[in-house]
């Protein structure tokens, strides 16, 4: 079955042609899921390609792996932004990786981060940035079972935040919420 990918309206097939930029831990970019459609793009400062924790290559396989893919078609650019292993970002590498994605996408573009955290203005208007752009920006909601209005990117207004459900299509009961 084959899922069709519309952003503002204009619908794109499998994501074919698609760029969609993923700021995480980095995107095992050899990984047969996906078909040589994943690159190293653009990475925060010295820090290694390697998504050593796994988190990057799994939001990029929900995004465009070949068999379960939401975009199986779609360019997946890892926009690395940890300076290590583990699994946390800096506000002002998070921001540096939002810049860089406002400054050099190629279109149509997608970017998607799964950070969140404390309110941050900063972080806040580089995501209004980036949809000023023509960036379509696609933001995790969080896990904490807070108001996702509250924490930052999650709580931008002009951006899409998403949250996780279960294999019955119910609420993840630590999703944030709003």
């Amino acid at each position: 079955e084959t899922c069709l990918v519309s952003i503002n309206g204009t619908v794109l097939g499998d994501g074919e042609d698609v760029h969609v930029y993923v700021l995480s831990t980095g995107i095992h970019v050899a990984h047969p899921q996906f078909s040589g459609r994943a690159h190293n793009t653009w990475k925060i400062g010295a820090a290694p390609w390697s998504d050593c924790s796994g988190y990057g290559t799994l939001i990029a396989g929900v995004i465009g792996a070949d068999s379960w893919g939401v975009a199986d078609g779609a360019q997946l650019h890892s926009v690395k932004v940890t300076q290590n292993c583990y699994a946390g970002a800096y506000w002002s590498d998070l921001i540096a990786g939002f810049n860089w994605v406002a400054g050099n996408h190629l279109k149509p573009a997608v970017a998607m981060t799964n950070f969140v955290g404390d309110k941050n203005p900063a972080a806040n208007a580089a995501v209004q940035t980036m949809i000023d752009e023509g960036v379509f920006v696609a933001l995790a909601a969080g896990d904490n079972g807070d108001d996702a209005c509250d924490v930052s990117p999650a709580g931008h207004g002009n951006a899409y935040t998403v949250a996780a459900s279960d294999d019955s299509d119910q609420a993840w009961p630590d999703n944030n919420w709003g």
